[in-house]
């Protein structure tokens, strides 16, 4: 049984009852226990536990604001070597199962349970974290160990490049004086070739300047050969091009050649090169009387079209020249079709595809077919006082465990093409899209399928997650009794959600809504009001009978049957307020405004913004504002993290001194025992106390060396520890930063799919001073209007300038 002092527990459990139970047990074993009634207190005292972690942490399955695998899987990342045990109902194995592979929970525990239960676990998974201690520890030194024989090799390693680096550099002197003895007056220089010498000249080339450039380079080469002759005293005879094919003749002049060139080559070189032979333009004869040349808009075809019927001066090359005028110098069809071509053709003749360039192959973008229906809304049957009954909620999607929701078709990179000039025309990079398997799904191997992990409804949120959800109902309300629901499914509450309360989760239908916090994945069915609620966030759409001094924001469209009061809404969808008024109130939405009456006699200006979508901007901001934040969270992470490697490597320096001490010390006493040896039979006691006086105090240093060395190991553990949690909080900032990138490609992506309606429809009367905004320009109403459409439309002005009015029309 493990010693109950050595460890210390950690208790997580909503349930005060069963929570002061579980420690009184624990306590009344010699445990030492903490009890938390909530989860992210727990887990924070749990990520704050530096130096020595808890031995197990006991959670609840069911919590207010996560689920205990979350906790635990949570606990995991904080404390890889904390036990985890989970305590659940027996009704809930399935779920559980789950729970354990996901968290890697060591034990579970079902309620109801023994005190001699209990403490069998906790001893179990105590005696676990022993284990796992030792091991961990014998792991910490064998690495101390190895950063040691590292720190020896790397010495060794760098001495041994200092010699490397001496040795090269001696050699490399060695071989310079060699090379300054062996190479005398004279001197090597490779010779320039005519390529080379061409690539210095300007201008297009033809025959005749070929020859004139030839000309030009022979002349000067002659002046230089002139030139150190002359120097050197050396005649040399002219002779003529037959003269010198002869094989005797170059045998005869082979020796004061060699010298000629010698001295030819230090002459450039000092020169820095031969000049550069000024090319003049050869006048040609233009093709504009004979053929005529067409470019495609996109510069992949070139036609020719024969004018008339040429002579002489129409000639492939001349042709060439004209379609590098033209900028065509790639996919020029072959010189014999070309030949062909001007054999055969006559100016009635359909255009000759004298040049084709390579066009690119547009890429194609990821697809997804899903399995069932998802754009399926709750919508209920509207009564005559206009509530909804939300129990005639028709035909709901249903699909079985294993049944296949979704299939993606991956993005197929295009390929480059290259115009008629050479230039490569560049493809956009394929678009991906969001596919990603949630609560109640699976995604298989190789991320192409979704399959239901359970029975349930099928449900594709605003963000491209494939979940399946069960379903919680709640007979009242949700208050102090219930506490608040943090559900992973639909939730069904036939009462009110009380002031100061929150829902979580993913469709939720409830009576009324009175104060309190929503936010979804799906859909918000209210079959009363809204009232005064401080926001309302749904990745759906939203329907209720009134909403009155509330913040509403949503994906979808708002649907309400009588007023909105006070209120601001923030829609990437449609706002549908067709029986009822809108007062006093402020509506952005992307696809427009349908209303009954706006605004009263006594009431305050509506402000309405249509066709923008600034719920998605306010969205992808917040999420920036996050990222930002995170990333000078990592920086400030990343800078403690130097601190703390600073720190150990002054423990090293410490470390290595105290083991030069342990060596020597041990080779002291290695030479003064054999000394004693000696003296002791030759019984000079004065010297043997001498001696064993030396042997005294080389064991005190080295006891002190070691205790040093214990000490600072300690510490680098301690270090070792904190870094290890500083990187552990690094990695989980960055998971939620790449979370986040994926938040914003799906609103991104959301954004640019969804269709921008900048259009008011009032089907009674819209009351003066109402304010009625457009992306580009906006009006305020100076009378009542009645069966009216208020549309933003471009105008072409007179002077051929662009411009945007609101524009009012009737029904």
């Amino acid at each position: 049984m493990p010693d109950p002092s050595t460890h210390e527990i950690l208790i997580i459990e909503h349930d005060g009852d069963l929570g002061r139970r579980i420690e009184a047990v624990l306590n009344g074993a010699g445990h030492r226990t903490h009890c938390k009634t909530a989860s992210l207190e727990g887990l924070a005292m749990l990520e704050e536990k530096d130096e020595e972690p808890f031995s197990l942490v006991i959670s609840s399955f069911r919590m207010p604001v996560m689920d205990g695998d979350q906790i635990l899987e949570r606990a995991k990342l904080a404390s890889p070597l904390t036990q985890r045990m989970i305590i659940t109902d027996p009704g809930e194995v399935e779920t559980v199962m789950g729970a354990v592979n996901k968290a890697e929970v060591h034990a579970c525990l079902s309620i109801p349970f023994t005190d001699v239960d209990l403490l069998a676990q906790v001893n179990l998974c105590l005696d676990a974290h022993a284990m796992e201690m030792k091991r961990a520890n014998l792991i910490r030194v064998t690495e101390r160990q190895n950063r040691q024989m590292y720190r020896l090799a790397k010495l060794f390693k760098e001495r041994d490049n200092s010699f490397a680096s001496q040795i090269k550099s001696k050699t490399k002197q060695l071989r310079v004086e060699q090379s300054r003895g062996a190479s005398g007056s004279g001197r090597s220089h490779p010779p320039m070739t005519l390529g080379e010498f061409l690539e210095l000249t300007a201008g297009p080339f033809s025959p005749v300047t070929f020859v004139e450039a030839f000309q030009g380079l022979s002349s000067e080469l002659l002046a230089l050969v002139n030139t150190a002759c002359a120097e050197e005293g050396i005649e040399l005879e002219a002779m003529t091009y037959e003269s010198a094919r002869s094989a005797a003749a170059l045998s005869e002049s082979k020796e004061p050649m060699d010298r000629v060139f010698s001295l030819l080559y230090s002459v450039v070189g000092a020169r820095g090169g031969l000049n550069p032979v000024e090319v003049k333009p050869v006048f040609t004869t233009p093709l504009d009387d004979y053929m005529d040349f067409t470019i495609s808009e996109d510069r992949l075809t070139a036609f020719a079209r024969l004018k008339k019927k040429y002579n002489d001066i129409v000639t492939i090359p001349g042709v060439k020249d004209a379609l590098g005028a033209l900028g065509v110098t790639f996919g020029i069809k072959q010189d014999a079709l070309i030949k062909t071509w001007l054999s055969l053709a006559t100016p009635e003749g359909k255009p000759f595809v004298i040049a084709q360039g390579t066009a690119p192959v547009p890429p194609v973008d990821a697809g997804v077919n899903y399995h069932f229906k998802t754009d399926f809304l709750q919508a209920g049957k509207v009564r005559p006082d206009g509530s909804i009954d939300f129990r005639e909620r028709g035909d709901i999607p249903f699909t079985t465990k294993s049944s296949l929701l979704a299939e993606k078709t991956s993005p197929i990179g295009g390929s480059p093409g290259v115009d008629l000039s050479g230039t490569p025309i560049q493809v956009a990079d394929p678009v991906d899209i969001i596919f990603n398997a949630g609560q109640g799904a699976r995604l298989s191997e190789d991320g192409l399928r979704i399959y239901a992990d359970c029975d349930g409804q099928p449900h594709l949120d605003a963000m491209g997650n494939v979940t399946v959800l069960s379903e919680l109902t709640i007979k009242g309300d949700v208050d102090f009794e219930t506490g608040n629901i943090n559900f992973k499914g639909n939730v069904i509450v036939g009462g009110v959600i009380k002031e100061g309360f929150s829902v979580r989760g993913a469709n939720l239908t409830a009576g009324q809504i009175e104060g309190a916090d929503i936010e979804l994945t799906g859909d918000l069915n209210v079959g009363g009001g809204i009232i005064d609620a401080k926001l309302i966030k749904v990745q759906g759409s939203v329907q209720a009978k009134y909403v009155n001094n509330s913040f509403v924001r949503a994906f979808g469209d708002l649907i309400v049957q009588k007023e909105i009061i006070d209120s601001t809404v923030f829609l990437s969808g449609a706002c549908e307020n067709l029986s009822g008024n809108i007062i006093s109130s402020t509506i952005v939405a992307r696809k427009g405004v349908k209303a009954f009456n706006i605004g009263t006699e006594t009431s305050q200006s509506t402000h309405i913004r249509v066709g923008v979508d600034d719920h998605i901007q306010m969205l992808l901001a917040e999420v920036n504002k996050t990222m930002d934040k995170n990333l000078d969270q990592v920086e400030q992470l990343k800078q403690e993290i130097v601190g703390f490697e600073v720190e150990d490597q002054g423990l090293n320096v410490k470390i290595s001194d105290a083991a030069h001490i342990q060596d020597r010390a041990q080779v002291e006493l290695g030479k003064i025992e054999g000394q004693m040896a000696a003296i002791k039979d030759s019984k000079d006691f004065q010297a043997f106390d001498r001696l064993s006086n030396m042997v005294k105090k080389l064991h005190v240093a080295a006891r002190r060396a070691e205790e040093g060395l214990d000490r600072a190991f300690h510490l680098q553990d301690v270090l070792v520890e904190k870094i290890r949690k500083k990187k552990h909080q690094i990695a989980l900032i960055e998971d939620q930063n790449r979370s986040l990138i994926d938040e914003k490609k799906a609103m991104t992506a959301f954004l640019e799919k969804a269709e921008a309606l900048p259009r008011v429809i009032v089907a009674q009367k819209a009351r003066p001073e109402t304010f009625i905004e457009g992306p580009n320009t906006q009006i305020r109403l100076k009378n009542i209007i009645s069966k009216s459409r208020i549309v933003e439309v471009r105008r072409d002005g007179d002077d051929g300038v662009l411009f945007f009015e609101m524009v009012v029309s009737n029904l």
